[in-house]
């Protein structure tokens, strides 16, 4: 089991107890009869990834429990249907014998780190049925990442998106091995172990051992800073590679080979599931909280892993994925240096008070661009305004005025 410690201005400490692996046996149960239907929008709304209605009945209406999507302690996805909805339904008959195997939404690391929860028990009892999920989203089996995790799994032809009532002659429903952000199993590695076997044959031969993933030509959540934390990892010889370019199969092939990786807290640090284990894990905090599945997946991997809190710019909190962060290149700088991810004499290519200048000038931007902002007619103007008072040779601002000027004379009439 290697060590994952967190490191911040207060010091190093160590995850806690409650970040370590379940060590009970995972439940099942198998529902003679059982009923599943379709997802639909529920309480958060039609199209609310967060809150739907779904899972998996008994003959007699009421959910199974175990079927339910959960994350953290009162965070339910998956809501019951009612149970004269369940009565009243137009139920079909299929006499097979099926695996539930959950909710997919459309989030690259939500298909990581849940949508494979409930694969293990199909995976462990060689299961050759077929694999019914449950999705609002159309087509989401067509979404390539989706497809391409399947089939590196070895399960594409068997899965299946529940799209009317359907009584089966029975349903097994596994416990989910991973509960966001709550609990982990030792099962939850089965689909990876599989993933990776078949990516190394598709991409074969050697790969960098040090791997840092580059969040900068994301369109969403940039990084202020990001280039030169990039910069400082490039000179200790690390590989910056950039996720969402690359095919599935030749992720998980970097994954298996690398022995370092690091990168800001995200999506792309979920690729840790590909790795073999005991992998030199560095994540850099984006704000001041960091989900525990991060810590979960790690101590299941045995990573000697190393989380990087330095002090955050106050948030917006009205642009969605779109509110840019701020990188402590000094705070983040110093705890890499102390923790010997990088050399003593590597240190950052920019000020910190210039980063803070962009920083400002790019929220101006996004929240005077921003259909979202409660911004409201010539209040539009003035982040952009502000910003351009300092920054006044910023070509990206003078190229969002005309555009933020029209929306703010259509919103004054």
């Amino acid at each position: 089991m290697g060590e994952v410690v967190i490191v911040s201005g207060n010091g190093r400490k160590n995850a806690g107890p409650e970040t370590l692996p379940l060590d009970r046996p995972l439940g099942v149960e198998r529902i003679a009869g059982g009923i599943v239907p379709p997802a639909t929008g529920g309480r958060g709304g039609p199209g609310n990834r967060d809150a739907v209605l779904g899972g998996v009945y008994r003959p007699d209406g009421t959910q199974v429990d175990l079927s339910v999507l959960k994350k953290a302690t009162r965070h339910v996805t998956t809501y019951p249907y009612d149970a004269a909805t369940v009565r009243d339904a137009d139920i079909v008959t299929d006499d097979r014998e099926v695996v539930y195997c959950g909710y997919i939404q459309r989030h690259f690391g939500h298909v990581l780190v849940e949508v494979t929860s409930r694969l293990w028990w199909a995976l462990r009892e060689g299961f050759g049925g077929p694999l019914v999920f449950q999705s609002i989203s159309p087509g989401i089996l067509d979404v390539s990442y989706i497809r391409a995790l399947f089939e590196l799994i070895g399960i594409a032809d068997r899965v299946t998106i529940a799209e009317r009532w359907t009584r089966y002659a029975s349903v097994v429903v596994p416990e989910a091995s991973h509960r966001f952000n709550a609990h982990i199993a030792p099962e939850f590695l089965l689909p990876f172990e599989r993933a990776r076997a078949a990516a190394l044959k598709v991409a074969p031969g050697s790969g960098p051992e040090k791997l840092y993933l580059s969040r900068s030509r994301l369109d969403a959540g940039r990084i202020i800073g990001e280039e030169a934390v990039e910069e400082m990892f490039a000179a200790e010889g690390y590989d910056i590679i950039h996720p969402q370019e690359l095919g599935l199969a030749e992720q998980v092939a970097l994954f298996a080979r690398a022995r370092k990786v690091a990168g800001f807290n995200g999506s792309a640090m979920h690729g840790l599931v590909f790795s073999p284990g005991g992998v030199e894990a560095t994540h850099i905090a984006r704000d001041d909280h960091v989900g525990r599945s991060f810590f979960l997946i790690d101590q299941l991997l045995g990573n000697d892993a190393r989380y990087i809190v330095g002090e955050f710019a106050p948030r917006l909190g009205t642009l969605g994925r779109h509110e840019p962060f701020l990188v402590d290149i000094d705070g983040v700088g110093d705890m890499l240096r102390s923790e010997g991810v990088i050399s003593p004499d590597t240190r950052p290519s920019v000020e910190q008070k210039a980063l803070t200048a962009e920083f400002q000038a790019e929220c101006a931007l996004q929240l005077a661009s921003s259909r979202r902002s409660p911004v409201r007619g010539l209040k539009r103007l003035s982040p952009l305004l502000g910003a351009l008072s300092r920054r006044p040779f910023n070509g990206r601002l003078w190229a969002a005025l005309p555009g933020v000027v029209a929306r703010s004379v259509k919103e004054l009439f």
